[in-house]
């Protein structure tokens, strides 16, 4: 170092913790700290506006990571063996890693043909000794691993020349459907026989997936998918060792699976949180140490079907996150995917994601790049603690197939997705191009069907994913919730008010005053009108009371929205009200608060208010029903 090398700390001299806050509590001027500048999650952690090394004192302590180099793994649900076939070329030729093909006997969520001949033609251009294939067929996982190694045997393949997984997720798929085929301890010891094979006969090829997508995209809390994540794993466990293998081999049969989102700090906090926690349960069983193999994916729960071009910003975050996170394995959702089966180019954006942040961004060359900030080493210790003690109560109950044929976790996760909901609704939680900056003039991309019938007839031949019910296994289902469905359904309303009748919903903007006295306001109440599919038309606005009647009686519409600055609403609002509801208006809204109007401003004629936490969702509900739509 040069004697004379410039040095910040010369210039400014560290500062306390401590010393900071007075300064800022002094420019909050008696405003709450913890409510102006303390953020608190879902999970319940309150993330501060300012972390030291004081908040992580254990930061030096080692971690368990990753391995730094990442795979890029693709999923192939298409009903069609052809086009599967084609896509998964295009996938691999692209700089794909591995694929996941998801195998359905109806068509609606995977493989249509579910015999070694689709499997066959649906893999044609693999090469199965070089590239890893998954295999996700629910519960029919069992059946589809003797489909996979039929073609193992067609295509002449030595089993330690394979490598993939057959995903064998039992409670992942009851928590999905619903309901088992056969007892859990049937699909169990299903497991774990499909565990011993892998571990004597395919050493490239896992049994397990430990998944908490079910529960992520159901609403659940960071906390709550790791305990998902660990008590799912530990009756994996407990399977596959009760069948014969030690614990460090059946550790090894488990792939666990998270979702990530736009939450970009938390999610990192998650999977970093979830090395922690399998490295302490199996210690606390008294094994030696193995890696946690991770897999993440970009989550459907943020995903929306209006706007759908900002889901690639979305995936980008979540894929982002996973990078930094640590996963073993990433797979990054098309922007497309809620509009049907995704094209070439959603694919080919959903592959360069990941490539270009692990390539350009070089997030693949560090093990832990979140290692040392304090912010995330905080972050994920808070959120290991609480998803051990969910853990210890779900174990305290009985685990997780008891938790989830007694209805508790999902009571637990309809709590969480209750205040989702809620936020949603304020926008608090906003959602871009749905709930904000909605555009009603967008042309979504369409998406053809496949034609299943046509293709039951070719590939529908009697197939190993087919099996009786006995003593079906059934819980209460986590449906799919995503956050933007609320306004969606509000805007598919609106749209088949206009597909029946010509025209959209509309309201009347009551400008008073000059521009500069109603723009702020009337531009929000057009955003906020959009997010339900009402159109406002924009003005410049009126003198008085009698010209925006005029206006109102012109314009045929019976919602009128009065906008303008505090000081014209105490002059005017009630005159307008009335001058609206004479000229034909059923519903009054006015930008803003009642406040001390109240009572004098409702007697006018004014409904409702709208303003900066409302609740837009049933406000935007109330007023299409005013329309006579029915959202």
């Amino acid at each position: 170092m040069l004697d004379n090398e410039f040095k910040l700390t010369d210039v400014f001299p560290p500062v306390s913790v401590e010393r900071w806050r007075e300064v800022v509590e002094k420019d909050l001027k008696g405003a709450s700290f913890e409510k102006k500048l303390v953020t608190h999650t879902y999970e319940g952690v309150a993330i501060q506006p300012l972390y030291s090394a004081e908040d992580r004192p254990g930061a030096s302590a080692e971690r368990p990571t990753g391995t730094g180099a990442v795979e890029l793994r693709q999923d192939h649900t298409h009903p069609d063996p052809a086009i599967v076939r084609r896509t998964v070329a295009e996938d691999l030729a692209g700089g794909v890693d591995s694929i996941i093909l998801k195998l359905d006997p109806s068509g609606e969520r995977g493989l249509l043909g579910t015999n070694v001949d689709a499997l066959d033609e649906a893999l044609g251009e693999v090469d199965l000794a070089v590239t890893a294939v998954a295999v996700e067929a629910g519960p029919f996982a069992s059946q589809a691993a003797t489909v996979l190694r039929d073609l193992w045997d067609r295509r002449g393949l030595s089993p330690d020349t394979v490598s993939g997984s057959h995903l064998a997720d039992p409670l992942g798929a009851l928590a999905l459907k619903g309901r088992l085929p056969a007892s859990l301890a049937t699909h169990l010891a299903e497991l774990a026989e499909l565990a011993v094979r892998c571990h004597g006969e395919t050493p490239g090829v896992t049994a397990a997936k430990v998944s908490t997508c079910p529960v992520h995209n159901s609403g659940a809390s960071a906390d709550q998918e790791l305990a998902v994540a660990l008590a799912s794993g530990l009756t994996y466990l407990e399977a596959m060792t009760d069948a014969g293998l030690s614990l460090e081999a059946a550790a090894r049969q488990c792939q666990f699976c998270f979702s990530t989102s736009s939450t970009f700090f938390l999610d990192i906090a998650k999977l970093r949180a979830a090395r922690v926690l399998w490295a302490r349960l199996l210690e606390a069983a008294g094994a030696d140490a193995v890696p946690l193999r991770l897999h993440a994916r970009t989550s459907v729960r943020m995903l929306t079907r209006r706007d759908p071009w900002v889901n690639i910003l979305r995936a980008t975050t979540g894929a982002f996150a996973a990078l930094v996170g640590g996963a073993d394995i990433v797979t990054v959702t098309p922007y497309d995917h809620l509009l049907g089966h995704s094209d070439r180019l959603s694919r080919r954006i959903a592959r360069n994601i990941p490539i270009i942040l692990a390539e350009e961004a070089h997030l693949s060359r560090v093990r832990d790049p979140g290692a040392g900030s304090w912010y995330l080493e905080s972050l994920t210790d808070e959120l290991a603690e609480r998803g051990w003690a969910m853990f210890q109560t779900i174990q305290g109950r009985g685990g997780m197939g008891s938790v989830l044929a007694d209805g508790w976790l999902k009571a637990e996760v309809d709590g969480v997705q209750a205040e989702r909901r809620r936020n949603v609704a304020l926008r608090k939680d906003p959602i871009t191009g749905v709930s904000e900056y909605p555009n009603l003039a967008e042309e979504l991309p369409l998406r053809a069907k496949p034609d299943l019938q046509a293709l039951r007839l070719r590939w529908d031949a009697p197939g190993a994913l087919q099996r009786e019910a006995v003593s079906p296994a059934e819980a209460t289902a986590f449906p799919e919730r995503r956050s933007a469905e609320p306004f969606e359904a509000l805007r598919d309303a609106a749209d088949a008010h206009r597909a029946a009748f010509g025209d959209r919903p509309r309201a009347f903007l009551a400008n008073l005053g000059p521009v500069a006295s109603h723009t702020g306001r009337a531009g929000w109440i057009r955003n906020v009108l959009a997010a339900g599919g009402i159109e406002a038309p924009a003005n410049d606005g009126y003198p008085g009371p009698d010209e925006a009647a005029a206006a109102l009686r012109v314009s045929g519409t019976t919602l009128a929205v009065i906008c303008s600055s505090d000081t014209i609403y105490a002059e005017q609002a009630a005159a307008t009200a009335r001058a609206l509801k004479a000229a034909g208006a059923c519903t009054v809204v006015i930008a803003g608060r009642f406040g001390e109007h109240e009572a004098a401003w409702r007697e006018a004629g004014i409904d409702l208010a709208l303003h900066i936490g409302s609740d837009v969702l049933d406000i935007l509900q109330t007023l299409l029903k005013n329309e006579g739509v029915e959202a």
